[in-house]
């Protein structure tokens, strides 16, 4: 029987030590995608929490016009309009920012005076979704 000397023993340990924190490593890195829901149930506009963002889609559930509006943050409580867009009636209003993601949130308002039901998704997706 042949016996592995304690240096290549050790070297072995360490080895598989650190492919177990690479592979680890590996698995969380889809964690960075944003993916996210927000809503109000009676009001004229309503925020999506601040992550990285590229796309938001809105809708007014209360069957009347919507836009779904792109901010960037500035830091300092200073914001800017990325892109926008509106739909009639209960239509979805889909704003995607041209080029790389920012920090920054997606807002769902109203075209009209009132309070409605409102819902956003705000994502960081490649492609506008």
């Amino acid at each position: 029987m042949t016996t592995i000397p304690a240096g290549a023993r050790r070297l072995f340990l360490v080895c598989g030590v650190a492919a177990a924190l690479l592979t680890a490593g590996a698995v969380s890195i889809p964690a960075f995608a944003t993916n996210e829901y927000y809503e109000c149930g009676a009001c004229e506009a309503v925020n999506g929490k601040e992550n990285w963002i590229k796309n938001n889609q809105a809708i007014n559930h209360s069957g009347h016009g919507i836009c779904a509006i792109d901010w960037r943050n500035n830091g300092g409580g200073n914001y800017t309009l990325m892109e926008y867009a509106c739909a009639g009636g209960g239509g979805t209003a889909t704003a995607c920012i041209k080029g790389a993601e920012v920090f920054g949130h997606g807002e769902a308002a109203t075209q009209e005076a009132g309070n409605w039901f409102l819902r956003g998704r705000q994502d960081n997706f490649a492609g506008c979704e």
